[in-house]
């Protein structure tokens, strides 16, 4: 298939000519976008509308552009970059043009128009635009193991792509040089524990070509090298004196500091006993390190932040180790990922082991549970709080069962009494007119409900009444709500996901119902007790559910109280053991029944069944509910003549309350009866409307005048 030329083509050369003979003279950047856009959009019109097979349409597609491009190479692209060292401007133009012209070259057929010495020149260039181009090169190499074993023989080539990506200013380039960088080590991930790099480079192009898999050697040319693993040290190190002839200043290295960290969780997550082992131990001992027992990690976590002086390194450095606790499963996961990030798991991981044995874990713990133990200032707790309670959240959420073992480090006291203890002293404290603790409320969410449950003494002789007290939900306050407090309601009285519920456990192939984990059982039946004893304490809990979600002017409140009755709605809720059927002493021991009933206050009533759907259906949660879910929706009558952000607000709440109400209705189809048959039918006609009322129907717009 014959393909012309793009017409303003000739255009261009004369105007490169004119460049190259005048460094002085202003790119015409419309006439280099024109020319990309003639390069590709030839083949824009295979994507119209046509009946021929798709297969045939991407064949002609890339026919094209093959046929279009590669011609031009040799003529456009000397002339491309010959321009790029004599101009005086912005070169982004030239090298955008030259981007697109390579954009279907794979990287060997790349090499033959460039050389490792002019992509060291790329990256080692002061212009961002050419540090992008360079950038879009190695970019390639990420395709298949192949290509990057010949990136990792090239060691100048890689010894400035880190220093590129450590020492930049510009945010653009730093951040594609870490993509880079990122995704030639995701491919190349292998057998990176031995061998000679440049012995291996040999047989590289073979070895990746015939098992599909990378073989190491970009792993080894970062860390086997000591040239190259140095540099991490000399950048980022706080004893560090520079980037070669250049000293970084405290802000640049902090910025550098930020900038490993944040490839750090990622590398985490594929080879964690890479980052943990010792490679250079003279280059390690120089800068702090024991070379007996530190490795790469505990440079960057351990010896790189200097957590006394520098609050916002040290505020990225906790949000690097909620990252690690994640990066890892527990030791004992199955193999679906899905199960194992669920089930509650008495067992550790090698970040969490680390963590803990470098003091880590306890430090960053204190700084959320008592900061004074760690000589923090009221400024640096206040800044430092926040973060640690996200670390101690994902810690509880990843490893529940090691949370309710731990005991707190130069105490008796246990790390769970703590957390529970901290966070309702931080629920207590708030009055009416303060923001809502996001940090404790986000820490609460995390924690295994069954540990929120009041605690019952053994063979106690009764039960007090005021024991629901104990529990930090009580304190979570009904009146003068926020969507924040709602939300968190909503995570707990939900349960665990049904999904996840269902999981069978050594599948036959009987007809026995799937068995669920016990401790997803024990959540589930937790979840309820959560409930039952906050409808005790706030007997008008569904009245006032009902008014949030109808003040759309309030429309996050509004929203969330709607997220919250969907999630009672479709909650995933267990019954509570019978006495003596495996309920110990421990922290995670479920009520009875009776020791639930005994708790109560005479007026409250009884227990829901162990079904959400119950909850609903009984008096008089229904008489309040279903009138409201029935209901149209509100629309703003606007004050201001415009359709803008009150329209858009009513508009929000009004599919959240549609999702609610469509929850219950298939909620209902499920589980068919004869109570809940009438309700079907209503709730049918409304879903069948959707979420907007007509504008045309009387009485559907309210005003706000009264709100």
């Amino acid at each position: 298939m014959a393909v012309s030329p793009p017409s303003s083509l000739p255009d261009l050369l004369q105007h490169l000519s004119e460049v190259t003979n005048s460094p002085n003279t202003n790119l015409d950047a419309k006439l280099f976008d024109k020319v990309e856009a003639q390069l590709t959009g030839q083949s824009q019109r295979y994507l119209l509308p046509s009946t021929r097979p798709v297969e045939s349409m991407l064949t002609d597609m890339y026919s094209v552009t093959e046929q279009n491009i590669p011609p031009l190479i040799p003529t456009l692209l000397p002339q491309l970059t010959s321009t790029i060292p004599l101009i005086k401007q912005d070169p982004k133009p030239v090298t955008t043009l030259i981007i697109a012209l390579l954009r279907s070259v794979p990287f060997t057929s790349c090499l033959t128009f460039t050389s490792p010495t002019s992509l060291v020149e790329a990256l080692n260039s002061s212009s961002p635009p050419v540090n992008i181009l360079a950038l879009s090169l190695l970019e390639k190499a990420a395709v298949n193991p192949s290509d990057t074993a010949i990136v990792a023989g090239m060691k100048e080539v890689v010894s400035e792509l880190v220093t590129l990506w450590l020492c930049t200013s510009d945010t653009e380039v730093s951040q594609k040089a870490a993509r880079v960088l990122e995704n030639l080590l995701k491919v190349d991930h292998g057998t990176s524990d031995s061998g000679d790099i440049d012995v291996d480079m040999e047989d590289a192009d073979k070895s990746g070509e015939r098992n599909g898999r990378g073989q190491g050697l970009m792993w080894r040319r970062i860390f086997g090298d000591r040239d190259i693993y140095s540099l991490f040290f000399s950048i980022c190190s706080p004893k560090a004196t520079g980037r070669g002839e250049r000293q970084l200043s405290k802000s640049e290295r902090s910025l550098s500091q930020a900038r490993l960290l944040s490839l750090l969780e990622k590398l985490a997550a594929m080879d964690f006993g890479t980052l943990t082992h010792s490679h250079h131990p003279d280059l390690e001992a120089s800068y702090g390190l024991q070379s007996d027992r530190e490795g790469f990690l505990d440079f960057a976590i351990v010896h790189m932040v200097n957590a006394k002086e520098d609050v916002l390194m040290h505020m990225a450095l906790i949000d690097t180790l909620v990252e690690l606790l994640k990066a890892v499963p527990p030791s004992d996961a199955t193999s679906s990922s899905s199960i194992a990030s669920l089930s509650l798991s008495p067992s550790s991981s090698s970040p969490l082991d680390f963590l803990i044995s470098r003091g880590i874990h306890d430090r960053t713990s204190n700084y959320y549970l008592e900061p004074t133990l760690e000589g923090l200032g009221p400024s640096d707790a206040a800044f430092l709080s926040g973060r640690a309670a996200a670390y101690l959240a994902a810690y509880a959420s990843r490893y529940p069962s090691h949370l309710l073992t731990a005991v707190r480090a130069r105490t008796n006291t246990s790390v769970l009494d703590a957390i529970l203890s901290r966070i309702s002293q931080g629920l207590a404290g708030r009055s009416a007119r303060q923001d809502p603790p996001s940090h404790d409320l986000h820490l609460l969410a995390s924690l295994p409900r069954a540990t929120l449950l009041p605690r019952i003494r053994p063979n106690a002789p009764s039960t007090p009444q005021d024991l629901w007290r104990s529990s930090p939900v009580c304190l979570i306050p009904l009146k003068r709500t926020s969507s924040e407090y709602l939300n968190t309601l909503a995570t707990l009285f939900h349960g665990p996901s049904q999904a996840t519920g269902e999981v069978t456990i050594n599948p036959s192939p009987s007809t026995e119902p799937p068995r669920r984990p016990p401790t997803l059982v024990s959540e589930a039946a937790a979840a309820r007790v959560l409930y039952t004893l906050y409808l005790a304490k706030e007997p008008h809990f569904y009245r006032a559910l009902v008014s949030y979600a109808g003040t759309v002017a309030l429309r996050e409140t509004a929203v969330a109280a709607l997220n919250l009755l969907s999630a009672i709605i479709t909650a995933n809720w267990e019954p509570l053991p019978s006495p003596g059927q495996g309920n110990s002493a421990d922290s995670t021991a479920l009520l009875t029944e009776y020791q639930l009933i005994s708790m109560l206050p005479p007026s409250a009533p009884r227990p829901p069944p162990p079904s959400s759907l119950q909850a609903i259906l009984r008096e008089p949660v229904i008489g309040i509910v279903g009138p409201y879910l029935l209901a149209p929706a509100q629309v703003y009558s606007n004050l201001v003549g415009g359709r803008g952000d009150t329209e858009s607000a009513a508009y929000k709440v009004a599919i959240a309350k549609y999702g609610a109400t469509k929850r219950l209705f298939d909620v209902l189809k499920r589980n068919p009866s004869t109570q809940g048959s009438q309700l079907t039918y209503l709730l049918s006609e409304v879903v069948a409307k959707g979420p907007w009322p007509s504008a045309s129907r009387p009485g559907a717009r309210v005003s706000v005048m009264g709100l």
